[in-house]
């Protein structure tokens, strides 16, 4: 995608998205000022995040829900749907970017409300 290709390491491994891509490719549904702030105040992940082993996985014995960014251009939508599907996931599309947390802040909610009511 637009925005995994803007992933950029520095010397230490630490990962960072480049601030001129960042405002279209993770909040382009966000006002050009509060994606430019947020690309120049991006907090590095180091990619050691990524290579963890996961002894278990919860989503192998609990209910899962995955809210689809249907316009993100960070983690494709189709990757999405494939992490949701082996999850056997209950979906909820938003048509929002990367930031959907932020934009669709009602209807995200609403599936962590669902979820949180799941035994």
């Amino acid at each position: 995608t637009e925005g995994a290709t803007a992933i950029h390491a520095d010397d230490k491994g630490d990962l960072t998205i480049d601030p001129k891509v960042f405002p279209a490719a993770v909040a382009a549904d966000l006002p050009a000022h509060i994606a430019e702030a947020l690309a120049n105040h991006q907090l590095p992940l180091n990619h050691v995040a990524f290579e963890a082993p996961v002894d278990t996985a919860a989503w192998r014995d609990k209910p899962t829900f995955y809210v689809i960014s249907t316009k993100d251009k960070v983690i494709a939508p189709e990757a999405q749907k494939f992490f949701a599907d082996k999850m056997k996931a209950e979906t909820t599309d938003v048509a929002g970017s990367h930031a959907s947390l932020v934009v669709h802040a009602k209807d995200v909610a609403a599936v962590i409300e669902k979820a949180s009511f799941v035994k």
